[in-house]
């Protein structure tokens, strides 16, 4: 049985991943890839965005090697966060663990609560905090600023975290 939000894909066209034969030493086990090799015809588990955001084409997913959260794009200039939120970097506001997708709206500072959100078009993402660049090409920040990555000034200084995206 498949977990929700993922789809078998068997037959895919991937490339032959090869590891070292185990060893016998705690040290080498660490850094062992593996012994098993993929084949085209295993059958892969990955992550499905039509489960977990049914009806919207998604047309960017962002995350990265650090990170424990993850962005997604739609075509409509949508935005949709999830994962670890322990410095507000989802932007949403608090700082509690979100594990599905949540609609993130932007809206330009003064503007009414009414107003309609920015579309997003591209961002990053590092390990405690989140880069969102909007279609104007303004440049939102939310997350943590322990090392002043978020390009804040004033009440965002280092060591703190802004939990509702600011603009650059």
């Amino acid at each position: 049985a498949l977990c929700t939000g993922t789809r078998a894909v068997r037959n895919a066209r991937t490339p032959r991943l090869r590891g070292r034969a185990p060893s016998r030493h705690a040290h080498a086990r660490r850094r062992q890839v593996g012994k098993r090799t993929l084949s085209l015809e295993d059958t892969l588990v990955l992550p499905s965005f039509h489960a977990m955001l049914p009806g919207l084409t998604i047309a960017l997913v962002i995350t990265g090697p650090s990170a424990s959260h993850a962005l997604a794009l739609t075509a409509t200039g949508d935005c949709y966060v999830w994962g670890r939120n322990s410095n507000g970097q989802l932007g949403l506001g608090h700082t509690e663990p979100t594990p599905k997708p949540t609609a993130l709206a932007l809206r330009a500072r003064g503007a009414p609560a009414n107003a309609p959100a920015e579309s997003i078009v591209g961002g990053a993402v590092g390990k405690a905090h989140t880069l969102l660049i909007t279609a104007r090409g303004t440049l939102y920040s939310c997350g943590s600023a322990a090392a002043a990555q978020l390009g804040h000034s004033g009440a965002a200084k280092q060591g703190k975290f802004v939990p509702t995206p600011r603009a650059v």
